[in-house]
């Protein structure tokens, strides 16, 4: 069994030792975490987003530990198809499994591929999101100080412009001090031109418009031009080819 050591989007991570104690699945291949130290809440679906460029076209299925049988019952499935797809898993009885009644879960892709994975509660969902098990080089961004842009109350919009025209996936940070440790954001997957994201809090909830500085960075390992301004009461990032 591989414990999964599970991170936030925002990079808020918890050590290993927090699942020291979750039960054994015996499938290599699967990664268990503890939903219980994960901040929020949960009670809908288990929402699985793909940012693997390597993989494509395999299905998830989703375990969830009963602790009165104490064995591991199947929850859901869903397939994904490229990069970018969100697969939305839901109860297969949602009678008899809610999610908020389960502590342990165990995430099973069909693919052979090495993944890492991060988790989150996020709009009463437990939220996925599967990574090639690479190391990124993050040396590409770009950062904004949002205090030079207008005044903005909503969202945070991420859009492909047209000549983005080859999937790209994006990590955005947001803080108001580049020493804190606990930066928020979330990841954002762009498919095709004219493809827009929209987010309404951070990762851990956190509104946007709460935030300094805006930093996004290239998880292709290349460079972009990026242009940020406010519409619609929204902050929104342009992302183009150079």
């Amino acid at each position: 069994m591989k414990k999964l050591i599970a991170i936030l989007v925002a990079g808020l991570a918890f050590t290993a030792s927090l699942f020291a104690d979750v039960p054994e699945f015996t499938d290599e291949t699967a990664y268990v975490v503890d939903a219980s130290v994960l901040p929020g809440n949960m009670k809908d679906n288990v929402v699985v987003t793909n940012v693997s460029s390597l993989a494509a076209n395999f299905d998830i299925t989703i375990f969830v530990y009963d602790e009165e049988s104490k064995g591991w019952m199947i929850f859901g499935k869903g397939h994904i198809k490229d990069l970018g797809d969100v697969a939305t898993i839901k109860s297969i009885n949602k009678k008899m499994m809610k999610l908020a009644n389960y502590k342990y879960f165990a995430i099973k892709p069909s693919a052979d591929n090495p993944f890492t994975y991060s988790v989150a509660k996020g709009n009463n969902d437990l939220n996925v999101w599967i990574y090639d098990d690479r190391e990124i080089d993050e040396s590409h961004f770009k950062v904004f100080d949002l205090s030079m842009l207008p005044t903005f109350t909503d969202n945070l919009r991420v859009v492909a412009g047209e000549n983005l025209r080859s999937a790209a996936s994006f990590r955005i940070l947001v803080y108001n001090d580049e020493a804190d440790e606990e930066k928020s954001g979330t990841i954002a997957i762009l498919t095709k031109p004219k493809d827009t994201k929209v987010f309404k809090t951070t990762a851990k909830g956190q509104k946007y418009n709460l935030f300094k500085y805006v930093k996004i960075i290239s998880r292709e390992e290349k460079d972009y031009k990026y242009t940020v301004n406010v519409a619609k009461n929204d902050l929104v990032i342009t992302v183009n080819n150079q």
